[in-house]
């Protein structure tokens, strides 16, 4: 079983030693998470807008009014969502190879001479 007050623990010391060993780093990848949160939040306010004002006779019909306003809102935030968790995870790798998740391990190539199965 996973003890998971180790990992935690861990884990927090890892993100101390990185926070105070490049603390330049740490803080330009927050200020661009604040503006990322930011710009993301005002597109999506102004898209949610004027969905609201060119589907709002739709919405008169509850199941097409629901489902409509679901499918635009998922089509608006989902990428939103994805593009902020990968930017944290591209922030991390420039921290080390240790941290780099899109990293393959190829296993080595067998010599010219010998037999593969």
């Amino acid at each position: 079983m996973i003890d998971i007050s180790r990992a935690l623990s861990l884990a927090w010391e890892r993100m101390i030693i990185i926070l105070f060993s490049r603390p330049l780093s740490m803080l330009a990848y927050v200020l661009a998470s604040f503006v990322l949160l930011i710009l993301g939040s005002i597109a999506s306010l102004v898209v949610v807008c004027l969905i609201c004002c060119f589907i709002f006779w739709l919405s008169f019909i509850p199941m097409i009014g629901s489902l409509l306003i679901t499918y635009f809102l998922a089509q608006l935030l989902l990428p939103l969502l994805v593009y902020y968790r990968c930017f944290q995870i591209e922030c991390l790798a420039q921290f080390g190879p240790q941290y780099d998740v899109w990293t393959v391990d190829v296993p080595p190539e067998t010599a010219p001479g010998a037999a593969s199965f």
